[in-house]
C-alpha cells in the first residue's frame, strides 16, 4: 500500500521546504554565522590583498628614477605615514589659522564696544532723547541698525571658522571658546533688534523704556545682576 502523500501541491512543498530551512537554520544558528564570518574574512583578506598589489605596483610605476631609466620602488607603509603626517600638518595649520580669525573678530568686538556692554547700550539709547527735538528723528534709528549690521557680520565671519574649527578638531576647547563668543554677539544682536523694534513704532516709546528700565537688555541685565 503506497504511503499517503502529505504534500500535495508544489505550494505545499515549497512552504514546508522553507519551514525545514528555518528550522535548519535556527537551530545551527551561530554554526552557520560562524561559518560566514569567516568566508568574510577570506574575502576581506583577499580584496586587501588586492589592493596592496595594485598600490605597490602603483608605486614601482610612480617611484623616483635610479638614474639608469628604471624605476626605483617606494615603501608604501613609509609613504601612508608621510601622507598622514603631512594631512595632521595641514589640519593643525587649517586650526590655529581659524582660531587667529576668531581672535581678531573677538578683538574687532571689543573694539565695538570700547568698554562695557551696558555703556554700549546706553549710549545708543541716549540719542533717541537727543533726536526728539531734531528735524530728522529718524537718524537714531539708522545709527543703531549700522550698528546691528556691524555684529550681524560678525556672526557671519565667526560661523565659517567655527564649522573648520569643528571638523577638524571636534567639541574641543578650541570650539568651545569660539561658541562662547558667538553667543555673546548674539546675545548683542537680539538687544539690538530690541531696540530698533521699539524705535520704529515710535522713537519716543526707546527713551520710556529706556527711562523705565524695560529694554530688553535692561531686564536681562538686571536678572543676571549687572545693573
Amino acid at each position: 500500500m503506497p504511503r499517503p502523500k502529505k504534500y500535495h501541491t508544489a505550494e505545499e512543498r515549497r512552504a514546508a521546504k522553507a519551514a525545514s530551512m528555518r528550522r535548519s537554520h535556527h537551530a545551527r544558528r551561530e554554526a552557520v554565522n560562524e561559518r560566514r564570518r569567516e568566508l568574510y574574512a577570506v574575502k576581506a583578506r583577499r580584496q586587501r590583498r588586492r589592493a596592496d598589489r595594485k598600490e605597490r605596483a602603483s608605486t614601482r610605476m610612480d617611484g623616483p628614477d635610479n638614474g639608469r631609466g628604471n624605476l626605483v620602488s617606494c615603501d608604501p607603509g613609509k609613504e601612508r605615514k608621510t601622507q598622514v603626517q603631512l594631512q595632521e600638518t595641514q589640519h593643525v595649520e587649517t586650526i590655529r589659522s581659524n582660531l587667529a580669525k576668531v581672535n581678531t573678530i573677538r578683538t574687532s568686538m571689543k573694539h565695538t564696544l570700547q568698554g562695557l556692554a551696558k555703556s554700549y547700550l546706553d549710549g545708543r539709547c541716549s540719542w533717541f532723547e537727543v533726536d526728539l527735538n531734531d528735524p530728522q528723528p529718524n537718524m537714531s534709528i539708522n545709527v543703531i541698525e549700522t550698528h546691528l549690521k556691524r555684529w550681524n557680520e560678525f556672526l557671519t565671519r565667526l560661523q565659517p571658522c567655527m564649522d573648520a574649527i569643528y571638523e577638524l578638531a571636534g567639541y574641543g576647547e578650541e570650539y568651545k571658546s569660539a561658541n562662547v563668543l558667538k553667543r555673546e554677539i548674539q546675545v548683542m544682536v537680539q538687544w539690538l533688534e530690541d531696540i530698533i523694534c521699539t524705535a520704529l513704532v515710535n522713537p519716543l516709546d526707546v527713551v520710556c523704556a529706556y527711562k523705565k528700565g524695560e529694554l530688553l537688555y535692561q531686564d536681562e541685565m538686571r536678572d543676571n545682576g549687572n545693573m
